[in-house]
């Protein structure tokens, strides 16, 4: 296939005194880098918004992340983000529920943004926020398809350490992709809220970034889907720092089985033993008590053999609702 040739497309960057109001955003239709033509806008959150744009090089589709006003980069941390977040792209490889992140750079105005593949659907928090409390058997299915996702990318040593919500786009038949891997090495979880306040930029010149540090753990992560699930089952969205509460469990309905409410409550716990459990049985949990809910017989999980070996065993993709297969 021949390559689509380069486009540069006329469109004066919003952050300019020559930005437009296009269906109310001033993104819409503008060109970023003279590359990148924005069409339509994805999703919204603190920690930036999602929008859909045309690359006028490659001639594909694509996603834009724009980061909120208050994140400067440098050229030396872009690049730094910018390789750890290429990671994306090899855990696509063995999982499909993390987004790949092509590339990250900033726009005329010096606003940073990431480039995603192409994405679809609404966030999580849309989800909940629009419907309320989600029946157990979905709450169960999009929670295994977050631990799929994560523990794949654990595999390769990439952790998220900010996983809310806002980072979890649900797409047709709830497909699920992971976004939002910058956050917490930009600055942690509370980042997105930007400040109109020019000396109050965050410098991420001394955020660390490489070590799992300052939440960048594995128990992070699988307490954050905890809260996700409890979210799910409650209909409640919180933000990250206000927690779950002391009583948890006492949020949930009737209708939640015992063995539902302690998974939420072992994901929820934090434990220094070294021996809690891993991104791998949380999502062998989570598929066992799917098929309990479904009243299914729970099928005989397959080997699997992907290009990093997953740390347990579990199915490829958990097909939802309809016909999943039966021992």
């Amino acid at each position: 296939m021949e390559r689509a040739k380069p486009v540069a497309f006329r469109g004066a960057d919003p952050g300019s005194p020559f930005r437009t109001d296009a269906q109310g955003d001033p993104w819409i239709g503008q060109a970023i880098k003279a590359r990148y033509k924005v069409s339509r806008r994805l999703a919204a959150g603190p920690s930036g918004n999602l929008y859909i744009a045309h690359d006028g090089e490659t001639g594909a589709e694509v996603t834009l992340k724009l980061l909120p006003v208050g994140i400067a980069l440098n050229d030396d941390r872009l690049r730094r983000l910018r390789d750890e977040l290429s990671v994306t792209r090899a855990v696509a490889r063995i999982r499909p529920n993390v987004a790949i992140v092509h590339d990250c750079d900033r726009t005329a105005s010096d606003r940073a943004f990431l480039v995603l593949e192409p994405l679809a659907g609404q966030s999580l928090a849309d989800v909940i926020g629009q419907g309320g409390a989600l029946p157990v058997e979905r709450a169960l299915r999009l929670a295994f398809e977050i631990a799929d996702g994560l523990q794949a990318a654990h595999n390769l040593v990439l952790v998220h350490g900010a996983l809310d919500a806002e980072h979890v786009l649900v797409g047709a038949e709830d497909t699920v992709k992971l976004t939002g891997f910058e956050v917490a090495r930009l600055g942690g979880a509370g980042f997105g809220a930007p400040s109109r306040d020019p000396a109050s930029r965050v410098d991420v010149e001394d955020v660390q970034t490489a070590e799992p540090a300052g939440g960048l753990t594995e128990q992070a992560d699988i307490q954050a889907l905890g809260l996700l699930l409890m979210q799910m089952l409650t209909g409640a969205v919180r933000p990250r720092s206000e927690g779950s509460g002391a009583r948890p469990e006492r949020q949930l309905g009737p209708e939640v089985p015992a063995a539902v409410r302690e998974l939420v409550m072992q994901a929820l716990a934090r434990s220094p033993d070294p021996r809690a459990p891993d991104m791998g049985s949380v999502a062998n949990a989570l598929w066992v008590e799917l098929y309990r809910v479904a009243e299914r017989p729970v099928p005989t999980v397959p080997d699997s053999a992907p290009a990093v070996q997953p740390r347990a065993r579990r199915p490829d993709r958990l097909q939802c609702a309809a016909g999943c297969p039966s021992s």
